[in-house]
Parts: C-alpha cells; sequence; structure tokens
C-alpha cells in the first residue's frame, strides 16, 4: 500500500481477500486474483486444505502482467 501510495509500480497476488477492497490502486498497479466460490474468505489457512486462490495463479499470469506493467511505466500506456 506504501509503494502504491508513492506511485512505485505493483503487481499484486491476491488470495483469500477481496482486491477490490484492499487492493493498490493506480494505473502502474496489476492485480491478479482467481474469481473462486470461496474467494474473500480472509483465512489466515485455507478451511478445504488447498489454497487454489494462490496455487491457480500461474507464473505465466505473472509474467504477462509484469511485462504490461512495464510496457506502461516505459511508454506510458496501459
Amino acid at each position: 500500500h506504501i509503494a502504491s501510495a508513492v506511485g512505485t509500480p505493483i503487481v499484486a497476488l491476491f488470495g483469500p481477500s477481496n482486491p477490490a477492497e484492499w487492493g493498490p490502486r493506480g494505473e502502474t498497479t496489476q492485480v491478479i486474483y482467481k474469481e473462486l466460490d470461496c474467494r474473500v474468505c480472509f483465512h489466515p489457512t485455507c478451511q478445504r486444505g488447498e489454497q487454489n486462490c494462490m496455487k491457480l495463479i500461474s507464473v505465466d499470469e505473472v509474467e504477462t502482467a509484469s511485462k504490461r506493467l512495464i510496457a506502461c511505466v516505459n511508454h506510458g500506456t496501459p
């Protein structure tokens, strides 16, 4: 949140919390979040024992978001 407030580019991964409520804001922010039926449970440990809200975020998704963010920062386009 501090990074976002001072304009630092962010790729934020969200699991059991809601990025619409708790996520960083700004043009230099990329949020990755899975819309699962158990989302926004806020439990410190997965009640299902799966942690799919985090496990289903792929390296490719993070890489794509990172590249999109770098392009935005370097060229001023979202």
